[in-house]
C-alpha cells in the first residue's frame, strides 16, 4: 500500500456512514473525494436519472462520491493499524489450516503459519478462502471481464452547463449482437475520470490483440461516442484488467471461518 486496484471507484451514500463508524471518514474526505449526487443510465438513445438525496437514508443528502482505490485502501490500512491490527503486507496465502475434525484454525502463508479462533475471508471476488471452503458457485450470466482505465482531464469545461457530476452507466451492443458492453463513467479528484468497461469473456481475445488501452479507445469511439467526446483532450493514464467475476456462495460460514464482502457474494452493481 498504496497500490492500484481495478475498481469502478464509486461509493454510494451509506459508505460515508460506514467510514464514519470506523473513524476513517474525515481522513478520506480530506484526501480529496469527488462528490456524486446522482446516477444516470444511458441506453438505446434514452436516459434516466436518479438523485441520491431523494433516498431515505441518513447519509443520502451527502450523496455518493468517488476516490481512487490506491488512496482509499491506504487510508483504511493505516486506520486498521492505528486501531490495533497486526497488519502484514506482501504475504501470499498458501492454504487454510484445519484441525483433525476439519475446523479452520488458521492460515498457511509464505511468511509462516498464523493461527486464529476465526479465519475471516475478506479477500474479494476471487476469494482464495471461499475456494478453500468449497462454497463458490458461479453465476453464469455474470461471467464477465472488465477494464478499468483512468484519464486525466485538463478541465471540466466540456461538462454541460449547470449540470451536476454524476455516476454514468452507458449500455452498448457489441458488433454482430454478440453481447452487451457496459461503460461506467465516474469522477475522481483533480479532474481524473474513471472509465470502466464490462464485457463478455468472449472479448478477452480482442483485448489481448489490441492491448487494454487500444481496446478502450476503440470501444469508446464505436460504442460510446458521447463518452469519447467528453474525454477529448484528456490524457490516458493507465488501464487494468480484471475477471472473471460473478459468483455466489452456498454458505458464507464454516467451522472456524466466515466470508465477508465480495468474498461472500458478488452483487451486480448494475
Amino acid at each position: 500500500f498504496p497500490r492500484n486496484k481495478p475498481c469502478g471507484e464509486f461509493y454510494s451514500p451509506p459508505v460515508r456512514g460506514l467510514l464514519s463508524s470506523l473513524g476513517a471518514y474525515d481522513a478520506v474526505a480530506a484526501a480529496g473525494i469527488s462528490g456524486l449526487p446522482a446516477a444516470t443510465l444511458h441506453i438505446a438513445g434514452r436516459h434516466c436519472a436518479g438523485r441520491f438525496d431523494e433516498a431515505r437514508h441518513p447519509w443520502a443528502k451527502a450523496g455518493g462520491f468517488s476516490i481512487e482505490r490506491r488512496i482509499l485502501d491506504a487510508i483504511l490500512w493505516k486506520n486498521a493499524v492505528q486501531s490495533g491490527a497486526d497488519a502484514r503486507s506482501n504475504i501470499a496465502l498458501r492454504s487454510l489450516l484445519r484441525n483433525d475434525s476439519g475446523r479452520m484454525v488458521g492460515a498457511r502463508t509464505d511468511a509462516g503459519d498464523f493461527h486464529a479462533r476465526i479465519v475471516i475471508g475478506a479477500d474479494g471476488g476471487r476469494s482464495r478462502v471461499a475456494r478453500e471452503m468449497g462454497v463458490v458457485r458461479p453465476i453464469a450470466r455474470l461471467q464477465k471481464i472488465a477494464i478499468v482505465s483512468h484519464f486525466q482531464c485538463t478541465s471540466e469545461e466540456r461538462r454541460p452547463e449547470n449540470s451536476s457530476p454524476a455516476i454514468e452507466m452507458h449500455v452498448g451492443v457489441l458488433p454482430n449482437r454478440s453481447g452487451v458492453m457496459v461503460c461506467g463513467v465516474g469522477g475522481a479528484r483533480y479532474g481524473a475520470r474513471n472509465i470502466t468497461l464490462t464485457m463478455p469473456e468472449s472479448e478477452a481475445r480482442r483485448v489481448a490483440a489490441l492491448g487494454a488501452e487500444g481496446y478502450v479507445q476503440e470501444a469508446l469511439a464505436t460504442l460510446f461516442p458521447s463518452v469519447a467526446e467528453s474525454l477529448h483532450g484528456a490524457t490516458f493514464l493507465r488501464a487494468q484488467t480484471c475477471g472473471t467475476f460473478g459468483h455466489r456462495t452456498i454458505t458464507p460460514i464454516a467451522e472456524g471461518a466466515l466470508l465477508v464482502g465480495d468474498a461472500a457474494n458478488f452483487i451486480d452493481p448494475f
